[in-house]
C-alpha cells in the first residue's frame, strides 16, 4: 500500500506521521523542502511529473486555508485552496484510488439546536465554512471518496490552539484562562482521529461522515478540562468565561453550535466514539 499525504507540514499530517500504523507506507507532500513538492496554487500542482499520483492507493488530503480572517478578506484565495484545488486534484489521481478528504464541523450552521447529522441541509456561516463545503462537493465527484467532518486538538504537533492554552495554564500561575460559553462542539484528540483514519484506510467507507467525541461541550468547558488535567490542584478562579464570542473580533466568523452526531462512523467501523475526558487524559500524561 502507498499513501500520499497532502499538506504534510500541517498539524494533522504531522500527527498522522507520528501516530499512524501506516506511517511507513506514507509519502508526505507539501511545499517543505524535505517533502515531495506540491503547490495547490500552481496550475499543475507543481508536481514533478503529471502521473505521480497514479502510483498511490490512498490519497489523504489535509490541505486547507483555515485562517478565517484571511478567508474573509481574500475569498478567492480561500475558494482556490479549499474548493477549486480539489477539483484540480481529481484530474491527477488514479480513478481507483481511495480519497480521504478532511473537512470541518464548521459546515454546520450555528442555528441548529441539536447534534448535526451528515444528511441535513447546511447554510455555512462564513467564507471558510462555505469554501470547505464546496470542496466536499468536488471531492465526492471521485466515486471512491470519504469526506470526514471533524474538529481535532493536539499537543506538540504544530503550535495548535491546545498548545497555546496549555502553555498559558503552565507558564503563569496567576494568568486568567478564558473560554467561551456560547460556542459548543464535539472535538477529538489528534491520536484518536489518527486511530480512526487507520480504520478508515483499512475498511474504506465512502460518503460523508462526522467524527467527534460523545459529549457536546462549550469552549469554556474544554479549557476547564485542560486546566483540570494540567493542574489538578490549580486555582479554579483563574478560569474566566466569556458568555459571547461576538465580543471578540477574531472569533466573529465561528459557528456557535458545531456539535455533531458521529453515530454513522461508529456504526460503519464498529469503533466506539471517544469520551472527551478520556481523550484529554491520554493526551496529557
Amino acid at each position: 500500500m502507498k499513501i500520499a499525504l497532502l499538506g504534510a507540514n500541517g498539524a494533522l499530517s504531522r500527527a498522522f506521521l507520528k501516530y499512524s500504523s501506516f506511517s511507513q507506507f506514507t509519502e508526505p507532500f507539501s511545499r517543505h523542502p524535505h517533502h515531495q513538492y506540491i503547490d495547490f496554487l500552481h496550475p499543475a500542482l507543481g508536481l514533478a511529473t503529471p502521473t505521480l499520483f497514479q502510483e498511490y492507493d490512498v490519497i489523504l488530503n489535509t490541505i486547507a486555508m483555515t485562517n478565517m480572517d484571511i478567508c474573509e478578506s481574500q475569498p478567492n484565495h480561500a475558494y482556490t485552496i479549499n474548493a477549486n484545488s480539489i477539483s484540480k486534484l481529481l484530474t491527477y489521481i488514479n480513478p481507483s484510488s481511495y480519497l480521504i478528504h478532511i473537512s470541518t464541523d464548521m459546515v454546520y450552521d450555528s442555528r441548529q439546536e441539536h447534534f448535526a447529522t451528515e444528511d441535513q441541509t447546511n447554510v455555512p456561516d462564513c467564507i471558510y465554512a462555505s469554501s470547505k463545503y464546496m470542496g466536499e462537493a468536488f471531492a465526492l465527484e471521485h466515486a471512491n471518496t470519504i469526506v470526514l467532518r471533524t474538529n481535532y486538538y493536539g499537543l506538540g504537533i504544530n503550535h495548535t490552539f491546545t498548545d497555546s492554552i496549555v502553555a498559558q495554564i503552565l507558564s503563569n500561575q496567576n494568568q486568567p484562562i478564558q473560554g467561551y460559553s456560547d460556542i459548543t462542539f464535539t472535538p477529538v484528540s489528534a491520536p484518536s482521529l489518527v486511530k480512526m483514519l487507520d480504520i478508515i484506510i483499512l475498511r474504506r467507507p465512502t460518503g460523508i461522515f462526522n467524527y467527534g467525541c460523545v459529549e457536546s461541550i462549550s469552549k469554556y468547558d474544554f479549557v476547564a478540562a485542560l486546566f483540570q488535567h494540567c493542574l489538578p490542584n490549580g486555582n479554579p478562579s483563574r478560569l474566566r468565561t466569556h458568555t459571547s464570542s461576538a465580543n471578540w473580533p477574531r472569533d466573529r466568523y465561528k459557528s456557535l453550535n458545531m456539535s455533531m452526531d458521529s453515530s454513522r462512523i461508529a456504526n460503519s467501523t464498529g469503533i466506539e466514539l471517544p469520551s472527551l475526558w478520556y481523550d484529554i487524559k491520554n493526551l496529557i500524561k
